[in-house]
């Protein structure tokens, strides 16, 4: 094989197992109670009072939840 397509191989392999906790990560520090995703988070994970949802923001989660469910087959990535 050859040894670009070996680090490919090897940095994917990486990624995929860092997805989980990334995502993980998202779930606990972005919803609020009633499931709706924080505005701005600030340095100490918590959400900021004057931060502002923005189309930009939301569909941006919507693609990186649609596109970790297509990769991992998680089916909570569903229902955030």
């Amino acid at each position: 094989m050859n040894a670009g397509l070996k680090e490919l191989k090897e940095l994917k392999e990486a990624l995929m197992a860092e997805l989980p906790r990334v995502l993980d990560y998202w779930e606990r520090t972005s919803w609020d109670e009633e499931k709706k995703i924080f505005r701005t988070l600030g340095c100490d994970n918590l959400p900021l009072p004057d931060g502002r949802r923005s189309a930009v923001l939301i569909s941006r989660v919507l693609w990186a939840y649609s596109s970790a469910y297509r990769l991992t087959g998680r089916e909570h990535c569903v229902f955030l």
